[in-house]
Parts: C-alpha cells; structure tokens; sequence
C-alpha cells in the first residue's frame, strides 16, 4: 500500500507473468483505486520502472 485516504488508494504490485503468447516477465506497477458505494475499483495502472522501486 502506497496510500490510502477516504476515497481513493494506491498499491504497489511487483510481479512476474509466465504468459507465452504475450510478454514474459517482471512487471512493477501502481494501481490507482477509487472508492465508490459498491466497492473499490481500479481507475489506472501505472508502470514504475526499476530505478523508481
């Protein structure tokens, strides 16, 4: 968790994908989140590259 306030978050997620068809490897990415009445849904996904991390 980066932030989180009343309505909105962000969350850092570091992973690696296994996907043949498409592109292996270590992804680093904020999810921007916003709060609504039904639940939390994603508003953005930012890449961060390694320097950053």
């Amino acid at each position: 968790m980066n932030y989180e306030n009343s309505d909105g978050a962000s969350v850092y997620v570091d992973y690696n994908s296994y996907d043949p068809y498409n592109k292996d490897g270590r992804y680093k990415q904020n999810f921007i989140l916003k709060k609504y009445t039904d639940g939390w849904k994603i508003v953005k996904v930012e890449n961060i590259s390694i320097d950053q991390w």
